[in-house]
């Protein structure tokens, strides 16, 4: 896991909607810590402005990486769409 991250912005926190049960009620959070926490429960975006947006991983000192994973979803939607490198 990375040391640190960094990013360009960070989406603000967004509050979810709940049906019926206020128990249910929750804050969605997008931190930068997010993209890299193994959890698919959890993500990193961008403020919708940031036409440009960059996530850096500091993992401490120099790693041979040999394989990446990127999921993008589409703000308006629950698409989701994934990149393998």
């Amino acid at each position: 896991h990375p040391v640190s991250m960094e990013a360009s912005s960070s989406q603000a926190p967004h509050p979810i909607r709940y049906f019926n049960d206020q128990r249910c009620a929750r804050t969605e959070y997008f931190s930068p810590e997010f993209a890299a926490d193994g959890s698919n429960g959890s993500r990193w975006m961008a403020e919708e402005k940031d036409s440009a947006g960059w996530l850096v991983a500091d993992l401490g000192k120099s790693v041979k990486i040999s394989r990446s994973e990127l999921y993008f979803v589409d703000r308006k939607s629950t698409r989701l769409n994934s990149s393998h490198r």
